[in-house]
């Protein structure tokens, strides 16, 4: 899609410009549930994806000046996305909590991974769904960084090859391949699961 198609770039020349009030809030209303499925997804640890969230939206609010419309916008809001992610993984805190707790506890009422929903309302299909979710949840966080980024973006977002090249700075070819291990990492994972449950 050519950048003058970017369905956000009104709101985005607006919030630049500060032609209107309640701009920057459209961008928020649009973008927050993306964000934070991707911060939880990538972290798997609810209040780590929210404060990670939050600081996106800041980084978002101090820069968005600095937006030149080379891309589109939301690939542009990816990149943020992926390198502040990357940085909560990095930092002290991150690691103390993750060894106190322990990655591979599953968090009570997790809103993070939408899996599509079963369409029954058995107690038991929706249990089974429930731990259909958690042991997605568990494999993807098992993945390098790299392939989960990818694998989100791509078969959970719906987003093109392209986009993912772009936000990433891989080349599509490397995305491509870093998708096929993925997945298949994630075959290997969720069949150690299914045989555990």
């Amino acid at each position: 899609m050519p950048v003058t198609e970017d369905p956000d770039r009104q709101i985005v020349l607006a919030v630049q410009q500060g032609t209107g009030r309640g701009y920057f809030e459209k961008l928020l209303d649009r973008y927050q549930d993306r964000v934070y499925q991707f911060c939880f997804r990538f972290i798997g640890n609810e209040e780590d994806a929210a404060d990670c969230c939050q600081e996106i939206f800041i980084k978002l609010y101090q820069r968005i000046g600095q937006f030149s419309f080379k891309s589109k916008f939301s690939t542009w809001l990816y990149r943020i996305m992926i390198n502040t992610c990357q940085d909560v993984l990095k930092s002290k805190s991150y690691k103390y909590r993750q060894r106190s707790v322990g990655i591979d506890q599953p968090e009570e009422e997790s809103r993070g991974i939408q899996v599509p929903a079963n369409g029954s309302s058995d107690p038991e299909l929706a249990l089974h769904h429930k731990e259909i979710q958690a042991c997605f949840q568990k494999a993807l966080l098992k993945l390098k960084e790299m392939q989960r980024i990818v694998l989100i973006m791509r078969d959970v977002e719906g987003r093109s090859y392209e986009e993912i090249a772009q936000a990433t700075r891989l080349k599509t070819g490397t995305v491509r391949s870093t998708l096929a291990r993925a997945r298949y990492s994630m075959a290997e994972q969720l069949k150690i699961f299914r045989d555990g449950l």
